[in-house]
């Protein structure tokens, strides 16, 4: 791809070179660094003829004006937002499609920015003043909340840019508000001990008998298999073989696929799930684990359900947790995690 340099530039408008950097510095014209050079401002052949064409007036004359989103209310860019989501569904805003739970993350604290500005913020609406402004607003204990919210600000300003409302410039301004973490984050993971211990909570609970083995089989299944949440909640019968010991998970974490083996324990649970699911709801095309009601349990769901349980039960863990205890117990009995890695990437 061809590119002019600042000083090039200079010379075909006919005005001095620093004022092509501080237009390329401003935003006015799209341009990168030149990091082979003297890290000059470069800027692509195409889009500066395009650029030229619409502000350059002859005989050093420039109608400036920086393409920035000031002119755009709430209510438009939360429309626009909608478009944007959709370029990340389609891999056409970063070259290749992004899943369907960081699709829900972009959506939701987009949302989120959105909603703390307020009514009283500044024009426009993406800029660095507001995003420091709704920053500021979490304590620093919320790292996760934050960098959540820098993702997806920094994901639409890219969306901006392709619609010429944006400038690289002033993505690289917002790139320094890049969330810093200052307290270590937290991991829960249970010992083997506490492991039955919540296996034995659950089989004296007073719940109903399919709530029982429901809750037993997604703790079983997580601990010895190390599935995600979302990989659990997608799985259909047919994706799980219990003659063999095989799940087949399709389009996990960054939508690959790939097999996990099952051992003696995961299987005998499942199949005192798989008996009481086929009495609850026959039907066997749907999910593979459904609530009492027949529905599919997704994966907010399997995380409300566990909360529930570790408040109950008295013995903190998570959804993420019990997936990190799969690595630590394996690890424990001897499997190396270069091993653990190989076996959850097996693909097919």
């Amino acid at each position: 791809m061809e590119y002019i340099s600042a000083c090039e530039i200079a010379k075909d408008l006919r005005v001095s070179e620093r004022t092509v950097q501080n237009y390329c510095k401003e935003g006015f014209i799209n341009a990168v660094k030149d990091l082979v050079g003297r890290k000059q401002y470069i800027v692509k052949l195409k889009d500066y003829y395009e650029w030229k064409d619409k502000f350059y007036r002859g005989r050093g004359k420039i109608i400036k004006k920086i393409p920035v989103d000031q002119d755009l209310s709430k209510n438009q860019i939360k429309t626009m937002s909608v478009e944007w989501l959709d370029w990340c569904k389609t891999g056409k805003l970063n070259g290749r499609p992004i899943g369907p739970r960081t699709l829900e993350i972009y959506e939701y604290y987009f949302k989120e920015y959105l909603k703390k500005l307020g009514k009283n913020y500044t024009q426009p609406v993406i800029s660095v003043d507001n995003l420091r402004t709704v920053l500021g607003d979490y304590a620093p204990k919320s790292y996760s909340t934050k960098a959540k919210i820098y993702d997806s600000i920094l994901s639409f300003s890219k969306y901006l840019i392709e619609k010429k409302l944006f400038s690289e410039a002033q993505k690289q301004e917002l790139r320094k508000l890049k969330p810093k973490r200052v307290f270590p984050p937290k991991r829960t993971v249970i010992t083997e001990a506490q492991y039955r211990e919540i296996i034995g909570y659950i089989e004296k609970s007073t719940r109903s008998v399919y709530n029982k083995v429901l809750t037993k089989a997604l703790v079983v299944m997580i601990v010895n298999t190390g599935l995600r949440a979302m990989e659990i909640s997608n799985l259909k019968i047919e994706d799980v073989d219990l003659v063999n010991g095989i799940a087949s998970v399709w389009l996990g974490k960054g939508n690959k696929n790939r097999k996990v083996g099952l051992n003696q324990e995961v299987i005998e649970t499942l199949q005192n799930y798989l008996s009481e699911r086929l009495k609850a709801n026959p039907s066997i095309s749907d999910s593979f684990f459904t609530n009492a009601f027949k529905a599919p349990l997704c994966r907010d769901a399997i995380v409300r359900k566990f909360h529930r349980l570790s408040k109950s039960c008295g013995i903190e863990f998570s959804a993420h947790g019990l997936r990190r205890t799969f690595a630590t117990l394996s690890s424990n009995r001897g499997k190396p995690l270069n091993h653990l890695r190989r076996h959850c990437k097996t693909k097919f």
